[in-house]
C-alpha cells in the first residue's frame, strides 16, 4: 500500500467541497422541516433542534470556505500556501458548536420552568427521521474527510 501524498489532489478537494455542499443542503432542508414541524406540532425541542441545524448550515459553510481558501496556491503574502485555513475552520466550527450548546442549555432550562401544551405525537416521527438522516450524513461526510485527510 503506497502512502498518500501530503497535499490533497484536486479530486480530493472537489470531494471535500461537494460533501460540504451536500451537508449544507441537507441540513438547511432539515432545519426548515424541524422548525415548521415544531411550530405546528408545539414542540420546543424540535424548534431548538431546527435552530441547531441552521447552525450546522453555518458550520458546513465555514468548512467549505476553509477548504476553498486552503486550495489557493502560495502567493507573496503566504509563501507556504494557505493550508492552515482548514484547521482554523475546524476551530471556528468547534467554538460555534460549544456556544450553541450553551445557548440551547440556557433556553432549555428557561422553557422547563414554563408550562406548555404537549407536543403532537407526529413530532417524534419527525425527530426519528431526522436522526436517521443525520447519522447517514455524518457517516458520509466523515468518510470523505477521512479519505482526503481533512481536519475540518
Amino acid at each position: 500500500m503506497t502512502a498518500k501524498p501530503q497535499q490533497n489532489t484536486e479530486l480530493d478537494i472537489r470531494k471535500g467541497i461537494r460533501s460540504s455542499v451536500i451537508g449544507v443542503v441537507i441540513n438547511l432542508s432539515l432545519a426548515l422541516i424541524k422548525c415548521l414541524a415544531g411550530v405546528i406540532g408545539h414542540s420546543f425541542a424540535l424548534i431548538a433542534d431546527g435552530i441547531e441545524s441552521f447552525g450546522d448550515v453555518v458550520s458546513s459553510s465555514v468548512v467549505a470556505f476553509g477548504i476553498w481558501i486552503a486550495i489557493k496556491p502560495p502567493d507573496q503574502n503566504h509563501p507556504y500556501g494557505h493550508g492552515k485555513a482548514e484547521p482554523i475552520a475546524a476551530i471556528v466550527v468547534s467554538l460555534a458548536l460549544v456556544g450553541a450548546a450553551i445557548l440551547i442549555a440556557i433556553e432549555s432550562i428557561s422553557e422547563i420552568q414554563t408550562p406548555h401544551r404537549l407536543p403532537e405525537p407526529y413530532t417524534l416521527a419527525v425527530l426519528l427521521a431526522v436522526v436517521i438522516i443525520k447519522i447517514l450524513l455524518s457517516r458520509y461526510v466523515g468518510s470523505v474527510g477521512e479519505h482526503i485527510e481533512d481536519t475540518a
